[in-house]
């Protein structure tokens, strides 16, 4: 039974997420070789039994051999990343269970009393839970942050530098800048891949407002234990995909990039961005916001 604080369910644990996340990593890498060997092992048994019983069709099966290179490294591109993005996340969880097991007696007091939380007795295992939660909702953040910064400095139009891009399954150097509506065929294959990653920043800006909505909520729980507020009693998220915001933007509506609502005040996703974690929480959640 998952510890909570309040109506938050508190599963985080860091070391257990470390070593899931580890293994998942090995057996995504593994799965790459594995099918990478398979796969020219494979085609070189194709061809030397080719040569040997169907001699006169050896050219055809070796071109044909030839031609399954480019997929079957993308196959094994593709599964390798996903051991990479579990290898990322194992270095996160990490990171986070060192701060976790440290969080004991006195070091748990500091930090308790730097962010004005009172931890109730016999609570100190469900505190250290919500700290360590805190702190990986802050690396998710940062994670974040460094994509959303990658994509405009990568994809803007005004780029000056060229980048590597994967169109139709293959990688090739493009530069950005010279794919604006305006100078761009838009039914190109460069320029979708190109809107493509423009498009992903704002699935960025989501994750990250999300985890900081979570650190909000975690950091208010932490301080005020005995409250029954929720998140949605006191905020309303508001994600509008893509094209209703550009929609909107066309008539004029000043509310395009409004991510959140409370009574006090509206959000936009740089403000929520460029907040403090600490601010924050006790403006939604203490009704201090101002427009």
């Amino acid at each position: 039974m998952p510890l909570s604080v309040n109506r938050i369910s508190l599963t985080l644990n860091p070391q257990a997420e470390a070593t899931s996340a580890m293994r998942w990593s090995y057996f995504w890498k593994a799965t790459a070789v594995i099918t990478a060997v398979a796969l020219t092992a494979l085609a070189a048994f194709a061809v030397g039994w080719t040569a040997l019983f169907l001699e006169e069709h050896l050219s055809i099966v070796t071109l044909m051999s030839l031609f399954s290179i480019p997929p079957s490294y993308q196959i094994f591109s593709h599964l390798w990343a996903r051991g990479a993005v579990r290898d990322k996340q194992a270095r996160i969880a990490g990171k986070v269970a060192q701060h976790w097991l440290a969080l004991t007696g006195t070091k748990l007091k500091e930090v308790c009393d730097s962010n004005k939380i009172d931890i109730p007795k016999n609570d100190t295992d469900v505190y250290r839970r919500a700290y360590a939660e805190f702190l990986y909702q802050g690396q998710k953040v940062g994670r974040n942050k460094e994509k959303i910064e990658s994509l405009k400095k990568d994809f803007s139009a005004t780029a000056s530098e060229p980048v590597d891009l994967l169109v139709n399954g293959k990688t090739q150097k493009v530069s950005p800048k010279s794919y604006t509506i305006a100078m761009a065929n838009s039914t190109s294959p460069v320029f979708k891949a190109i809107t493509s990653e423009r498009a992903k920043l704002l699935e960025y800006e989501k994750k990250l407002v999300v985890s900081k909505f979570n650190q909000a909520h975690l950091l208010y729980f932490m301080q005020n234990s005995e409250s029954k507020k929720r998140f949605t009693d006191v905020a309303t998220p508001r994600f509008p995909d893509l094209s209703t915001q550009e929609l909107a933007r066309k008539f004029g509506d000043p509310s395009t990039d409004v991510c959140l609502q409370t009574k006090q005040k509206n959000y936009t996703y740089q403000q929520i961005m460029d907040a403090d974690i600490q601010t924050l929480t006790k403006e939604i959640f203490s009704g201090t916001g101002t427009e």
